[in-house]
């Protein structure tokens, strides 16, 4: 116990405490350094009803986590030498997903998969989920054709 705490307690013995009575004290608190920063660890969001997997390739979750969206294949910055190109991956049931051009509705599995043309060279694929409250997420990812 420091010096000033027992200077203090001796005090409050010797007064003693009134429920009228204020006292102040000059007792300063003496910091203590930090020493090491808390570790954090982050954890992969995994959709409700899904075992844990693999990372995905890329992964949205709105504000409310009842709106999420993850690309699991092509990954992102992927180079294909076909044009035809199967984009997959998962959705909170409910959503409507727009994957470039394309509509998808997800209702009774979250699972998606969209097949893209690609056009040669830098391909930006772009997936908006929205549900029925009006809320949005937006995933991008680059693919690059080279037949």
């Amino acid at each position: 116990m420091s010096k000033q705490v027992k200077v203090f307690l001796i005090l409050i013995t010797i007064l003693g405490v009134s429920g009228c009575a204020r006292t102040t004290s000059s007792v300063t608190p003496t910091a203590q350094p930090i020493t090491s920063a808390p570790s954090v660890t982050e954890t992969p969001f995994q959709s409700p009803t899904e075992e844990p997997t693999a990372s995905p390739t890329a992964l949205y979750v709105s504000a409310n986590a009842n709106l999420w969206v993850e690309i699991d294949s092509p990954a992102d910055g992927a180079v294909v030498n076909v044009s035809q190109l199967e984009i997959t991956g998962k959705a909170a049931i409910g959503t409507t997903l727009t994957i470039n051009d394309d509509i998808l509705y997800i209702e009774n599995d979250e699972h998606f998969s969209d097949v893209l043309t690609l056009v040669e060279g830098e391909n930006l694929v772009e997936v908006i989920g929205s549900d029925a409250d009006g809320n949005e997420v937006s995933l991008y990812i680059t693919v690059y054709y080279e037949p």
